[in-house]
């Protein structure tokens, strides 16, 4: 009883500087389709051209209008819709079709980004008015894919309603769009989804995922200075802090919680130029620097910023917090140097750069006051605290892909306890902890759409 006092003692202290994370937070839908069926969560015309087959959305129709698209509707103004196609074939009059911003999904009223290997039409990003077959063309680019790599379309779409649209094709993508075009037309997410067309014999054709993600409206366009785009998301506990390296955050301050910042790769922590990174505010905004604490001397462009109390924490082996430096920029362009630029001294992790609308706090955009309205309710975990056995039970209030992770107190993944596609219902996960050690534990429950988390504290 002692010993179990003594678990509760430590649980509830950590309970006051541990704040429960969402993975994948900027996420807003995701289906990689490793189910036996589509499901309720998605619509489709002509539906037995649709199917599900190797873990992959497959099509095989013969004429028009072969339309899949998402049951949901969705209201963010500024979003990423990234999604892979596979098998790209030409054909008389063949056409295939991401669709977005549909406001219904019955009509043909949306957004296109439209390829059409046939006669060498190439791609267009377009408008339906009624038609999305021919849809009004707002950009267009002469080009023909390789038919037998996977593509990955990448669709950016911003509040002011810009659009611009990325390919990678194996290479990774570049830093300049193939296609951009404003258009405030549809000005939410809508529904969305694929549409295959073709006027002669039908061409397998698959959809290896899609994704929907939150697109942070206050950064635009960073690059450094190898011309290499990075990567811009959404910070908060549990993503990913650079995109080489599998540190994650354990805690973010509020003022940086949901803040849109650059995910710079920590193998350039010995850049010395004095312009690294050059990138866009649309916004005036106050930007934050997040520098390594062991530096002994900071870099002459860091001179004028303001050192804050707050600390950002993460489980990088090597120091265990970021230092929060912050300044207020008009909107344009901003170049900031290298993280051991002169006279810097000591820093053995690249710095990270977030901003925040200087008139709101920490509240940053347009999208920190859309919700989403989740299909998981009423997650929760019993016994709490657990010597050998512990429930997490969760509800369904429609059908929709569910992972159920289980991740120790640094953030780290322990177990994958679920990954299926489930109908609507009440369900429980069982688990066995008496080989686990003594301490908290975060399981989160994920739909396409949402992640609940907790905590589990498992005490003897």
């Amino acid at each position: 009883m002692k010993k179990l006092f003594t678990s509760l003692s430590t649980f509830c202290i950590l309970l006051s500087i541990i704040t429960p994370f969402k993975t994948n937070a900027q996420i807003i839908w995701r289906d990689d389709f490793n189910r036996g069926a589509l499901g309720a969560a998605w619509l489709a015309s002509d539906y037995s051209k649709w199917s599900v087959v190797s873990g992959k959305a497959y099509n095989y129709i013969d004429g028009t209008g072969g339309t899949l698209t998402t049951s949901k509707k969705f209201t963010q103004t500024s979003y990423v819709l990234e999604t892979v196609g596979l098998t790209l074939e030409n054909g008389y009059h063949r056409q295939y079709s991401i669709l977005f911003g549909k406001l219904d999904p019955r009509s043909e009223y949306g957004y296109t980004l439209k390829y059409q290997p046939s006669y060498d039409q190439g791609l267009t990003l377009g408008r339906a008015e009624g038609n999305e077959y021919w849809p009004i063309v707002l950009a267009h680019k002469d080009i023909i894919l390789d038919p037998i790599k996977p593509i990955t379309f990448r669709i950016e779409k911003y509040s002011s309603g810009l659009i611009k649209v990325f390919l990678n094709s194996g290479n990774g993508y570049s830093n300049v769009p193939v296609l951009e075009a404003t258009d405030t037309t549809y000005p939410a997410l809508g529904h969305f989804g694929w549409r295959v067309d073709t006027e002669t014999a039908p061409v397998p054709f698959s959809v290896d995922w899609i994704e929907a993600r939150r697109l942070p409206s206050v950064i635009t366009n960073p690059i450094n200075d190898n011309g290499k785009a990075c990567h811009v998301a959404v910070m908060s506990p549990g993503f990913p802090v650079y995109s080489d390296r599998d540190y994650t955050f354990l805690k973010v301050p509020p003022v940086l919680n949901g803040a849109a910042f650059i995910q710079t790769a920590n193998l350039d922590k010995w850049n010395t130029s004095r312009s690294f990174l050059k990138f866009k505010l649309t916004k005036q905004s106050t930007l934050y620097v997040l520098y390594d604490p062991r530096a002994t001397a900071l870099p002459a462009w860091l001179s004028g910023w303001t050192k804050l109390p707050d600390r950002v924490k993460t489980n990088d082996p090597g120091t265990s917090y970021l230092d929060v430096y912050s300044k207020t920029f008009p909107a344009g362009t901003i170049h900031l140097g290298g993280n051991l630029a002169s006279p810097a001294k000591g820093a053995l992790t690249h710095y990270l750069v977030a901003a925040s609308l200087s008139n709101s706090g920490a509240r940053m955009a347009d999208e920190s006051e859309e919700k989403d309205d989740s299909p998981v309710t009423a997650a929760s975990a019993f016994p709490n605290p657990a010597r050998s056995q512990a429930t997490i039970r969760y509800q369904l209030s429609e059908a929709a892909p569910v992972k159920i992770n289980l991740f120790d107190s640094g953030g780290r993944l322990t177990s994958e306890l679920v990954n299926e596609y489930q109908q609507p219902g009440t369900y429980e996960k069982v688990l066995d902890v008496r080989s686990m050690k003594e301490g908290i534990y975060i399981y989160s429950v994920q739909t396409g759409i949402q992640t609940q988390t907790g905590k589990l504290l498992i005490a003897r």
